[in-house]
This record gives structure tokens, C-alpha cells and sequence, in this order.
């Protein structure tokens, strides 16, 4: 009679090893995921004064003021979701972004041609972003400028 030997597998080809293996890669995987708790805290954490606002057809519009402290990438994306999450029961929605209350009331001064250059020098540094929604024709967009109106530092996030 032949009596078949039975060789002995090595620890990580068990099956309880396997499974070990699949767990701690699966913990690892969700650690690198981002946090969706973070995300709104950091959402909610993005302060604004309204300097003005009035009232479009089915919407809003306003003028906001932030400090030039949020004028980094991370921080105006997490203003721009919370301006979508502030807006989102208003179809059309116009929100001129500022980091300075002066450069903010300059707005129609500067649009009518009326201003100094030093004026529009002081509007295009200090307007620092433009969120927009029209339910009408889908557009949806939060259009940043890193370094005001006439730097090349821009970014448009579309919704």
C-alpha cells in the first residue's frame, strides 16, 4: 500500500492568511479615501458676509465678501459647494466674490468706464470669483481668479 505524503503549505498560502491579507489591504484602501466628514466640516468652516444682494428673475444675486486668507484651491472649491448648497432652492443665482469691501461697491463704477485707473487697478485684484447657476439653459459654474480678474491664476469648477 502507498501511503500519499502530505506537504505542508506555508502560512501565507493558508486560507485564513489570504483572508488576513484582504482585510488589512481593505482597511488601508479606505484610509486613503477621502474623509466626506472633513469635507463639509471644511464647507462649513468657509465664512462669507453678504454685502448686497437683490432679487433676479426665479433667483438671487449678491455680492460677497471673504477673507483673502480662503484664496487657495482647497478653500475656494469648499466655498463654491457651499455656495451651491446655500443657493440650491433658487433656479438662477449671481454671486460676485470680493476679498475687499471697497473693491466690491467699484463694481458698476468700473463696468460703466467711469473709474480711475487706480480704482479699477483696486476692483480687478479684489474680485476674486464668480458663481453662477442658470436653471434655464444648465449652466453652472463657480470661475475663480487666484490673483483678480486680470491674473492668468484662474480655475472653473462646472456643477
Amino acid at each position: 500500500m502507498i501511503v500519499a505524503e502530505k506537504t505542508k503549505k506555508s502560512w501565507y498560502k493558508r486560507w485564513w492568511a489570504i483572508i488576513l491579507f484582504v482585510f488589512i489591504g481593505l482597511i488601508i484602501i479606505s484610509s486613503l479615501l477621502p474623509d466626506s466628514d472633513n469635507i463639509s466640516n471644511q464647507q462649513s468652516n468657509i465664512q462669507y458676509q453678504i454685502l448686497e444682494s437683490w432679487s433676479i428673475p426665479d433667483g438671487q444675486a449678491m455680492k460677497i465678501l471673504i477673507s483673502r486668507d480662503y484664496l487657495n484651491e482647497a478653500d475656494m472649491t469648499a466655498l463654491g459647494n457651499k455656495l451651491k448648497q446655500d443657493t440650491s432652492s433658487d433656479r438662477n443665482v449671481i454671486i460676485q466674490v470680493y476679498t475687499d469691501k471697497q473693491a466690491s461697491t467699484l463694481r458698476d463704477k468700473v463696468l460703466a468706464q467711469e473709474a480711475t485707473q487706480e480704482e479699477t487697478d483696486l476692483y480687478d485684484m479684489h474680485f476674486v470669483g464668480l458663481y453662477f447657476k442658470n436653471a434655464n439653459n444648465g449652466n453652472h459654474q463657480f470661475n475663480i481668479f487666484f490673483d483678480g480678474t486680470t491674473g492668468t491664476n484662474q480655475k472653473t469648477i462646472s456643477y
